[in-house]
């Protein structure tokens, strides 16, 4: 509650935050203005149905949707690749955070524990983030799904948490001798 005023200052301080934030909350009623970014990546996404246009042949990025490649690469995968890709994709995000939280639980210390959580967090949290924008579900942001939107300090950061991920993992191992499941 303390934080509201905070952010509500920090919205209307800047006009294309006080924008976005308004073609939210309207529901896409202004698809000419500042909605045109959610309801063409709503277009592309169903535009794919079941099976996707196929790999390449997506219209949306030719122009219609701006930052195909990086903030709006999901809308891209659900039009080429359609349900079954963007299945594909929320299975990998599920069972990376799924491993990542195993690795977590079986940290031999409290450090390795926190380590592996708030790392497996941040990737799942940006994954849902950048599915939720695209799906209109949060107000448009910049950020890039991890892993798979252009961009080298995005793809740094997502590599080099899976590396001390990899590292937890291989350290709760190499104290207790075995592999726990």
């Amino acid at each position: 509650l303390l934080a509201i005023p905070v952010l509500w200052h920090e919205i209307v301080s800047v006009q294309y935050r006080l924008s976005r934030m308004v073609g939210f909350l309207s529901g896409g009623s202004d698809a000419a203005e500042s909605s045109w970014q959610i309801s063409q990546s709503l277009t592309g996404i169903g535009a794919g149905q079941f099976v996707g246009v196929g790999f390449g042949e997506g219209l949306q990025k030719l122009g219609y949707l701006q930052y195909a490649y990086s903030d709006f690469i999901f809308s891209t995968i659900g039009e080429e690749w359609g349900f079954l890709g963007v299945l594909v994709v929320l299975g990998l995000f599920g069972l990376y955070v799924a491993l990542g939280f195993r690795s977590a639980r079986n940290a031999p210390d409290t450090f390795g524990l926190l380590l592996a959580t708030g790392l497996t967090t941040m990737i799942g949290l940006a994954a849902v983030l950048h599915i939720g924008v695209t799906l209109a579900v949060v107000p448009t942001t910049g950020i890039s799904l991890p892993f798979v939107s252009f961009g080298r300090s995005s793809l740094l950061v997502s590599f080099l948490a899976t590396g001390v991920l990899m590292s937890v993992a291989r350290h709760s191992e190499a104290v207790t001798g075995k592999r726990k499941r």
